[in-house]
């Protein structure tokens, strides 16, 4: 799939087939995400907790 395919096909796909393309584009492409660190874990989960007291 192309990033073009990607973008025509967006609506016609779910949230799991786009992450697998956006990977599968990201591989070929060259992209390498890093795995987020313990102190990154951290900061998301503190952003995280204080956005769900709203939502819950």
């Amino acid at each position: 799939m192309t990033e073009r395919e990607l973008i025509d096909n967006r609506d016609a796909m779910s949230l799991a087939e786009r992450v697998e393309a956006r990977r599968d584009l990201d591989a070929q492409s060259g992209v390498v995400y890093d795995v987020p660190s313990a102190h990154q874990f951290g900061q998301l989960a503190r952003v995280m907790a204080y956005g769900l007291q709203f939502v819950a």
